[in-house]
């Protein structure tokens, strides 16, 4: 938790303050790593203020020709602060630390990697007091053993460009030669233990990155309706399994519409089980729940479900002798049980996949899919 709060506080600092426009090659010794700058760099130190004394961390920052901001923030870490299993809350919690510092509007969050080593990315916007244009930025937060680095960008809406944006973030390495860049998506899902992505139509997008994995939908509507009709056009991640099994994943999406990202049993005989993370717009307000459903030759045999607070939330499936059960945890360690249904099925497949019942885009995300069999 402290070291949340520390993080809070550096990862505000970027937004707190605040040239050429070909990018140009930058390394720190110091911070042990480089990039292709889009702008002329200028590096100060300032000492941040946190919960356990004063720290110090380096900004380079700078402008290019349109007045758009680029930066590098790094800073060490006290190395008891960051526990083996805390680095997901850290990142959550830089995250919204950052946006409450500068008053920013989260738009997206996605998980991401640097090599080995876990980050996010966040988009947001700002709006500046005196100004009548808003503002439009991306940054991109690792930890790295115990140092954070924060990477950002910020413009005005008429002078950002993504490309600009992407090719700064993907040019950043680590001194021993790490990058941003990702694996072949579906090399990345077999080889970490997601399965294999399946996404029809070619419209959505699936990323693998260590023990995380997104999945967008592009303003289409991808539907799972398996008492009506069978129709199954979502794009998912999909690994086969037989016998016992415990599937885990934290599960994160959107708020609006009727949007889920759901965990996914499919016996060989063909029931179909889910936990569904979902969240439904109606009347002007925004539902979120939980849903446990079983469904058997098209017919719904079982569906239960629960309001919780919204937000990331880990949902559960577990095959014992004779039965799966559906539970949902809103900390990953209390779970409480949607119900259980016979299964007799030997074989099956673990699923993860995203449903989008609007035409606007749609970010699911999970992290740490364990499947583990007695």
């Amino acid at each position: 938790m402290v070291g949340r709060r520390v993080l809070f506080a550096i990862c505000g600092t970027i937004l707190a303050g605040c040239g050429a426009s070909k990018p140009k090659p930058f390394g720190s010794a110091v911070g042990r790593f480089s990039a292709e700058m889009p702008a002329t760099m200028k590096e100060t130190e300032q000492s941040i203020p946190t919960a356990v004394g004063p720290i110090p961390a380096h900004l380079l920052m700078g402008e290019d020709a349109d007045r758009v901001i680029f930066g590098v923030t790094y800073a060490d870490l006290p190395a008891n602060l960051i526990q083996p299993g805390d680095t997901n809350a850290s990142l959550e919690g830089s995250v919204n630390g950052m946006i409450a510092a500068s008053q920013a509007t989260r738009l997206d969050k996605r998980p991401i990697m640097l090599g080995p080593h876990q980050g996010r990315e966040v988009r947001f916007e700002v709006h500046p007091a005196g100004m009548s244009e808003k503002g439009l930025g991306v940054s991109r937060i690792y930890l790295v053993g115990n140092r954070s680095y924060q990477l950002m960008t910020l413009g005005s809406e008429s002078k950002f460009r993504e490309e600009v944006a992407k090719a700064f973030f993907d040019s950043f390495r680590l001194e021993d030669g790490t990058t941003s860049t990702l694996e072949n998506p579906a090399d990345a899902a077999t080889s970490t233990g997601w399965g294999t992505p399946d996404h029809p139509g070619g419209d959505c997008r699936i990323q693998v990155q260590g023990p995380a994995a997104t999945i967008e939908v592009l303003g289409t509507r991808r539907i799972f309706t398996p008492g009506l009709g069978g129709v199954d056009n979502t794009p998912k991640l999909m690994r086969p399994i037989e016998g016992d099994f415990v599937a885990a994943p934290r599960a994160e999406g959107a708020k609006v519409s009727f949007l889920g990202a759901r965990l996914v049993f499919r016996g060989e005989s063909g029931d179909i089980m889910r936990v569904k993370r979902a969240a439904i717009l109606r009347n002007g307000r925004v539902r979120t729940y939980v849903l446990f459903e079983h469904h058997r030759a098209g017919q719904t045999v079982l569906s239960q479900e629960t309001d919780y607070p919204g937000g990331a939330v880990w949902v559960r499936m577990e095959r014992r002798p004779g039965h799966v059960t559906g539970l949902f945890s809103l900390d990953g360690t209390d779970w409480s049980n949607l119900g259980s249904m016979p299964i007799a099925d030997p074989r099956e497949s673990v699923v993860v996949a995203a449903i989008n019942m609007s035409n606007f885009p749609f970010l699911s995300m999970f992290e740490g899919l364990k499947v583990n069999q007695p």
